[in-house]
Order: structure tokens, then C-alpha cells, then sequence
């Protein structure tokens, strides 16, 4: 009985020394180093170890610059002789503010309890034109060498030589419905110097580009009568709020001859009617994804074994708003172990749209033999060639569960008490000192309480609502920090952008609804009976959007008052929220 407490001290000693050894890694990433203020950056964050339990939400510092447009997550988990090693990763599309600055981005996260820092990247901010110090040209920004033979070479260009003109796939759409931009320029005289393309400023959406190959496209084209070389070039974009928007005009710049000074040509303005998402029938939990999608699961091994890792693959495929497709709906699943998906896009983007599929990957061990059942996974969506909202399942499924084959026994080690015997006796081993039991109970304790708090931080991870209630303070007030550096800068459309932004994303954090939902017609009905508590919110979220929107200019002066009451209102509506 003298050596239980041996034993377990010894135990515990090389647990606790492991888990050090095996501390987590947090590595942050970017897609390029250089980045245009119409482009967007993809920046992950990566943290991987052996027993990870739960992991914070990363905190980037140095992100005062940018806009967050997207996120995404994923795990890959491995299990090699009953050790389990995992890694996940947090992708954060991003689009810069300005530029002429240059960012130091480094993650901090939280696991276990403890802080972690990764590594420092730079990423350096630069205008869409270039001038040499961009790395890459950034999306819809290209030049196009011009062709020899056109007509007109030669002599002084008249005005119908080149024309622009801007067109959109649909003049009417709802909120976050994908049009199609287009400019089509018509050439019909030489040019000395390639063509460049601008594109319009465009704000009140989130936009994608094609890829370089798709992202525009050439050939010869009739206009009037007369012949031109056409170039066309594509943009799709996503509008975030209802209202009728004007999407101001894009150019082309090219130097007809080697003597003559560069021109700008000028596209038409454009207008875009924007409706709201309709209430009538709308789904409690909608996701915000509009367009048109499937969905199925299938089990990627043929038999499951109890206690082995079993994939499952979720794919939602569809044209529409990509980006947004939510993970599924997850049914209940007893007698299995289930770890966070991984999520992987396979998507295509070209003048006709978007299409493409986003797939979720589970791995899933199951605990004992018999039959696994797994019901279907979930998702609605809003179709705007219907006009109304579907709610779309995968099929369930049942499989056979195996027992796991015996395994050879392992060998037998020798016994502590023959070791013993071979060594020379002690007059007074050091377990039996006093003050060592001690050291025993204290160390049980800590690793008790370890236990303790780790159940607790899982299902806190597992409790989505309640996680992002949690968030939703420190999320919104690193919002308000970039606003407020706006409004340092008197950029007024910025400031209540992103003022914008911060309420919003803080009122469908707090009241666990999809941001899409969060406009002030729609938030009274969603939040019922709680709708009080974000009165003071929805006034803020009016005023900005009031203030964005408003045709009529204001002096400097005032234009600096109504931001710094702007931002103390929203500050006290938080505060306020946060009380009750």
C-alpha cells in the first residue's frame, strides 16, 4: 500500500512533464504580402498539438486596417496508436481600408487556459493602380495588349473609336442575391499602350472576381454597323443591404498613339434595385445563403469498426452566394465521437456566375458495435428565381459497427517489488518522508481542476449561442477601435461603415440570429419579447445607415459631431446590452 502513492506521484509527474513537451504550436499565414484596397487577403491562423481541448477564437493584432469580409474553420484530427494529434485552422478574408500602410499581423489565442503568440507577418497596402510597388495587379485591374490591325491606325481618333459601356445581369435583386457586372469596351483604332481597367468603387457589397483566365474575355463584336474588337471584363457582386444603389462609373486608360497623352474613357453610371429578403416564411434559424443548392453525405469507408475513425463527407454544391454557405444543421448522433469538420471550397467563378461546392469533412469514431445511425444534415437557403425559402436534407443513414479485433496482449513488465530486490535497501525512502503525501494531494487537486475546467471550456466550444454571446463584447469593441480611427482620419463613409458593421454583428451575436437578419425592420419581429434590450442598438444601426445614405452634405464640423455622438451611442447601447 506504501507504493500507491508512489505510483500515482510518478504518474502524474510524467503526464504533467508530457503535456508541457507537447505544447501547442500557433502558426499565422497569408496569401500574398502585398495587397491592392479593391483586392482581398486570405490570412490563417493554424494551431496544432496533441490533445488541444479547447482553443479561443484567435485574436489578430495589427488588423486596424482591415475590413473582416469572411471566416472559416476547420480540424484535421490523426490517431496513431491511441495518441491523438490535432490541428485546426481559422481563415479570415480580409480587405484593407487604405492604402500606404504596412500591417505587423501576429495571432493570440487561448488553449486550455494559456496564451499562446505565433509568429509576425508583414502585409503591405497599396493602391489598385499599382504605380510598380503592387506585387500583382489586384482583381479587375488588368491591361490587354492591344492588336495591330484594327482600323483607324495612323490618324487622329474620332470619339466613337472606343466606347465603354457598363451593363449588370439584372437590375432588380435581393439581398445577397449575385449579379454579374460587366464592362465591355468597343476599340475600333489602334492604341499605342496596352488598356488598363478600372473598376468602379464600389461599396454597400461584398465582391468576388474571376480568376485571371476568366476574369475577362476578347473577340469581335458589330456596334451601329461598324466593327470593333471587344474586350469584356467581369465582376459578381453580393449587395448587404436593401435600397435602390448606384454603382458609379468604371474606365479604361490607353494612349491612342505614341505622340498623343494618355486617355481615360468613361463608363455609364449604373442602378440596381436591392429588396429586402421576405418575411413570409422565413425559416427561425436562416443562414443568410441565397441562390440555389443540394446537398448529400456519404461515408467514405465501406465497414466502421468501434473505436476507429470513421469520414463522413457533407458537400453542399449550388450557384448563388458562395462564400456564405453556412455548416449544415448536424442531427444527433449517440454512441459516436464527432470532431469539428473540416472545410474545403471547390468553387467557380466566371462572367455567367458562381457554382461550385463547399464540403464539410467529419471524422467520427464509434464507441461499440451494432448499428450507427446518422439522420440528415440540414440547410435553407433563400431561391431568388422562386422567391421563397427551401429547406433542403441529406438522406439518413445506417451502418453496421464491427467489434475491434482482439489485440496481442502487451508485455508483461517486470514487477517494481523484483527491481526492488536488486537494489541496494534504503533506510528511508523518500516516499514515506514527510510532507510527501502532501505533494501527492496537490498535484490530484490540479489535476482534477484541470479536468474540471476543460469539460467546462468543450462545452462552452460545443454551445454555439453561448460562444458567440461571449465574444460578442470584445468582437464589437475591436470594431469600434477601427472606427474610431476613421473618424480620426474625418473618413466619414468608413466610420459608419464599420460603425455599422460593429452593431450589427454584435446584436446577431448577442441574440444568436444570422447578421442578414439584423436591419430595423426585420429585428423587432426576430428578437420578440428580448426586442427592448437592443432598442438603443437599432437607433445607432439607423442613424448609420441613414448617415451613409444621405444625399445631402454636411460642414466639416457637423460632419465631426454627429460621429463622435454616433460612436458614444453605440458605446452606452453595448454597455447597456451587456447589463441586462
Amino acid at each position: 500500500m506504501k507504493r500507491i502513492p508512489f505510483l500515482l506521484a510518478v504518474f502524474m509527474l510524467v503526464a504533467v512533464a508530457a503535456y508541457a513537451a507537447d505544447g501547442p504550436q500557433v502558426t499565422i499565414s497569408a496569401d500574398k504580402k502585398t495587397v491592392g484596397v479593391d483586392d482581398t487577403l486570405s490570412v490563417e491562423v493554424s494551431v496544432s498539438g496533441s490533445g488541444l481541448g479547447s482553443v479561443s477564437q484567435p485574436q489578430i493584432e495589427g488588423m486596424e486596417n482591415f475590413d473582416i469580409v469572411g471566416t472559416s474553420s476547420g480540424e484535421q484530427v490523426s490517431i496513431v496508436n491511441m495518441n491523438i494529434t490535432t490541428s485546426r485552422t481559422y481563415t479570415y478574408t480580409v480587405r484593407p481600408r487604405k492604402a500606404g500602410t504596412k500591417a505587423k499581423l501576429r495571432a493570440r489565442v487561448e488553449v486550455k487556459g494559456e496564451k499562446y503568440l505565433s509568429n509576425t507577418i508583414e502585409v503591405e497596402t497599396v493602391q489598385s493602380t499599382g504605380g510598380g510597388r503592387a506585387a500583382q495587379p489586384p482583381p479587375g485591374f488588368f491591361s490587354i495588349p492591344f492588336a495591330p490591325h484594327m482600323p483607324g491606325g495612323g490618324r487622329q481618333y474620332r470619339e466613337d473609336d472606343f466606347i465603354l459601356h457598363s451593363r449588370l445581369s439584372t437590375t432588380k435583386v435581393y439581398v445577397g442575391q449575385e449579379v454579374v457586372y460587366t464592362m465591355a469596351f468597343y476599340r475600333g483604332a489602334d492604341v499605342f499602350s496596352d488598356m488598363k481597367f478600372l473598376p468602379p468603387e464600389i461599396k454597400g457589397f461584398w465582391v468576388e472576381t474571376p480568376p485571371d483566365k476568366e476574369r475577362h474575355k476578347t473577340g469581335i463584336a458589330k456596334l451601329a454597323g461598324r466593327e470593333y474588337e471587344l474586350t469584356e471584363m467581369y465582376m459578381l457582386l453580393y449587395p448587404l443591404s436593401p435600397g435602390t444603389v448606384t454603382i458609379p462609373a468604371g474606365a479604361v486608360l490607353f494612349q491612342p498613339n505614341p505622340m498623343a497623352a494618355a486617355t481615360r474613357k468613361n463608363s455609364n453610371t449604373l442602378a440596381l434595385a436591392v429588396l429586402p429578403l421576405p418575411g413570409n416564411g422565413k425559416p427561425k434559424d436562416f443562414s443568410g445563403l441565397v441562390g440555389r443548392f443540394s446537398i448529400k453525405a456519404e461515408a467514405l469507408e465501406k465497414t466502421a469498426v468501434a473505436g476507429k475513425p470513421l469520414t463522413l463527407v457533407v458537400t453542399v454544391s449550388g450557384s448563388g452566394n458562395l462564400q456564405s454557405i453556412p455548416r449544415p444543421h448536424e442531427p444527433q448522433m449517440t454512441g459516436v465521437e464527432k470532431y469539428e469538420p473540416e472545410a474545403r471550397d471547390n468553387f467557380t467563378r466566371t462572367g455567367n456566375g458562381s457554382e461550385g461546392s463547399r464540403a464539410y469533412t467529419y471524422l467520427l469514431v464509434p464507441q461499440k458495435e451494432g448499428k450507427l445511425s446518422i439522420g440528415g444534415f440540414g440547410l435553407n437557403y433563400f431561391d431568388p428565381k422562386a422567391g421563397k425559402y427551401e429547406t433542403i436534407a441529406t438522406k439518413p443513414m445506417e451502418l453496421d459497427v464491427a467489434t475491434a479485433p482482439a489485440s496481442a496482449p502487451a508485455a508483461t513488465p517486470t514487477p517494481l517489488a523484483e527491481r526492488a530486490q536488486t537494489a541496494k535497501p534504503q533506510t528511508e525512502p523518500f516516499y514515506q518522508k514527510p510532507g510527501f503525501s502532501a505533494i501527492v494531494l496537490t498535484l490530484f487537486i490540479v489535476a482534477a481542476g484541470t479536468a474540471i475546467h476543460m469539460q467546462r471550456r468543450n462545452q462552452m466550444l460545443r454551445n454555439q449561442r453561448y460562444a458567440r454571446q461571449i465574444r460578442a463584447r470584445s468582437m464589437a469593441e475591436e470594431k469600434l477601435k477601427s472606427a474610431k480611427s476613421a473618424m480620426a482620419q474625418g473618413d466619414t463613409a468608413a466610420f459608419y461603415e464599420t460603425l455599422e458593421h460593429s452593431i450589427r454583428q454584435y446584436i446577431s451575436d448577442r441574440s444568436n440570429i444570422p447578421p442578414s437578419s439584423v436591419t430595423p425592420e426585420e429585428i423587432s419581429q426576430k428578437l420578440g419579447k428580448d426586442a427592448p434590450k437592443m432598442q438603443n442598438g437599432i437607433a445607432v444601426l439607423r442613424k448609420c445607415i441613414a448617415a451613409r445614405y444621405s444625399p445631402a452634405p454636411q460642414e466639416a464640423g457637423v460632419r465631426e459631431q454627429g460621429m463622435k455622438a454616433a460612436l458614444e451611442e453605440a458605446i452606452l447601447a453595448i454597455e447597456e446590452a451587456e447589463k441586462q
